[in-house]
């Protein structure tokens, strides 16, 4: 009796080693509840087959918009998997992929469309291992206005150029118009000479109040102003890039009265100091939806079912999915409109939308659950043009919390909040990390220093030790990765941003140490052109640092815009790119 007694404990034991160890996940940004991107195992060598060769996830085409959020992973009996949210384009719409990144030869073993339209994908899912389910924020109605102008409209230097259009519907309270304008064309060795600048306005229906003036610079902004220069590389007949396009993209938000509906009259008026051309114009809307996908354990798409959480939310769903005590979390944007963040209640999709006075949007500004708050950060006050952290409780989120301005500064916090457990961190886009405690009675964040990091950041901190590593870019050429001490504040450059063509970093660093010796650092470069014509760029990198040297340890073809960042479970490395390029390094 002793013996079978015996016998049974021991068999309960490893039942219950094996339901802790049959699961392994980054199962959500970061990497775990607090998102700080540490890891105990990372491919520190690469094959050169692993770094040069990807998946080409199911897509109609090619653009702008493909795998930009980061992957959820699990390892499940020894294999692992990704689930990568990705833009599929023109009817494929948004998709969800699973793949099996365990096999010699990774592959799709099942891809399913989330939504019916094509448009970027931000939001990082958030992958439930116990329920085996995925959440999806999915920015699925982008909703368009197509206008079709019969003839260009010429611009000649220091006259306006109009183009007006009637019978237009407003799609939701918040529209936005976009006017591509050509304005040159460069061979690459007059690559940068281009100088033309000017103005230019657009005036939704009569009311002087919809009336938008903007001016029009050839300084590319890498702070997401709504109007900038990209130039686009044309190719000769051997593939070789010949010179560059030039064309302002002027994007901007209007609003609508309740009272306008339909047939209302835009008109755009574009005036340079040179000469250019108004090639068409679009009003558009962004909505979303929260989706819950079961069936992930199936073999191939039929098994997997979509159920709607929240069915339509005005804006894009750029922030990554958070889930806490029963509850996920997420953010809106839609350029300068004022959005909210939500708090929806899984089990029965209840939800509050939590307004901010003055706030105009949500940008990759995930939550984070500190005691019986929650904490996140968002894009510039329209009112103080100043930066908030909000906290909010909980238990009653609509209605029991507050903010704090930051202190200096004024740039869009565009970064997840990661916690070390006593502190709370993040970047601003005026290139800054923060650090702030919150009160133990109120939960009111107090500032406690901040780190000028010489570049721009949208990277959520990862904490090892001392040390703090964050991603920094300049536009889409330059930047670096960064390593600021908790202790001293003091800041150094792992990967100088003046030292390094096609480097922006911003995505978070994943990282393998403990802070005292030989740190790992995984990231990837959101860089789609080179300054220097042979150089790579859009690639995934390792590195190893030890405080004062940093020195590469692999690095991936070169590709095209990498912004989401890497994932890392059991091992593996996977991050993808804008032509929906999957790599997976092991």
């Amino acid at each position: 009796m002793k013996r079978t007694s015996r016998v049974l404990a021991i068999l309960l034991a490893l039942a219950m080693l094996l339901s802790v160890t049959a699961f392994a996940a980054w199962d959500v940004y970061g990497g775990n509840a607090n998102h700080n991107s540490v890891v105990t195992n990372a491919p520190t060598t690469a094959t050169t087959t692993a770094l040069n060769s990807y998946i080409d996830l199911s897509n109609g085409g090619r653009g702008w918009d493909g795998v930009d959020n980061v992957p959820v992973m699990e390892t499940v009996d020894g294999v692992t998997y990704a689930y990568v949210l990705y833009d599929g384009y023109s009817s494929y719409g948004g998709q969800l992929a699973k793949i099996n990144c365990s096999a010699a030869t990774p592959y799709v073993v099942w891809h399913k469309q989330i939504s019916a339209s094509s448009g970027f994908q931000l939001s990082t899912p958030y992958l439930d291992t116990t329920n085996r389910a995925i959440y999806i924020g999915a920015s699925n109605a982008s909703v368009y206005n197509n206008v079709a102008i019969s003839s260009p409209v010429a611009l000649t230097a220091g006259t306006a150029g109009t183009v007006t259009i009637d019978g237009l519907t407003l799609l939701t309270a918040a529209n936005r118009v976009s006017v591509p304008v050509y304005v040159g064309h460069t061979s690459v060795a007059d690559r940068g000479t281009l100088t033309t600048e000017g103005t230019a306005t657009i005036q939704l229906g009569s009311n002087a109040d919809k009336a938008v003036s903007l001016t029009l610079s050839t300084t590319q902004s890498s702070s997401g102003t709504i109007y900038k220069i990209y130039e686009q590389a044309t190719y000769d007949d051997d593939g070789n890039v010949n010179g560059y396009d030039y064309y302002y993209y002027i994007n901007h938000s209007v609003s609508a009265d309740t009272t306008e509906t339909e047939n209302v009259t835009l008109s755009i008026s574009v005036t340079l100091n040179g000469t250019g051309t108004i090639e068409s114009v679009s009003m558009f809307a962004n909505k979303g939806a929260v989706t819950k996908v079961s069936g992930i354990d199936s073999t191939d798409a039929s098994g997997v079912t979509l159920t709607s959480v929240v069915s339509s939310v005005n804006g894009q769903i750029n922030t990554p999915i958070m889930k806490y005590d029963g509850y996920i979390y997420f953010g809106t944007w839609s350029g300068n409109n004022a959005m909210q963040y939500y708090q929806v209640k899984v089990s029965d999709s209840s939800f509050t939308a939590k307004t901010m006075t003055g706030e105009t949007g949500f940008y990759w500004a995930g939550a984070v659950k500190f005691g019986n708050y929650i904490y996140f950060g968002g894009d510039a006050n329209s009112t103080d043009n100043h930066s908030y952290l909000y906290y909010r409780r909980a238990s009653a989120f609509g209605t029991s919390g507050g903010k704090v301005a930051l202190p200096d500064g004024t740039g869009n916090i565009r970064s997840t909040i990661m916690t070390d457990g006593e502190y709370l961190y993040f970047t601003s886009q005026d290139g800054y990390l923060w650090c702030y405690k919150p009160n133990a009675t109120t939960g009111k964040p107090v500032f406690q220093w901040s780190a000028a990091l010489g570049g721009t950041s949208t990277s959520a901190p990862t904490k090892v030790g001392d040390r703090i590593y964050v991603g920094v870019y300049s536009g889409f050429n330059k930047g670096g990765v960064k390593c600021v001490s908790a202790s001293t504040h003091a800041v150094k450059d792992v990967i100088a941003i003046a030292d390094k063509n096609n480097f922006p970093v911003q995505c978070s660093i994943v990282v393998k140490g403990n802070g005292t010796g030989t740190d790992y650092l995984f990231f990837n470069t959101n860089s789609g052109s080179s300054t220097t014509e042979n150089a790579n760029y859009g690639c995934g990198y390792c590195y190893s640092y030890d405080g004062t040297t940093a020195t590469q340890q692999w690095a991936s073809r070169s590709d095209t815009y990498a912004l989401g960042g890497m994932a890392c479970d059991n091992g593996i490395i996977v991050f993808g790119n804008d032509y929906d390029h999957l790599y997976v390094v092991k």
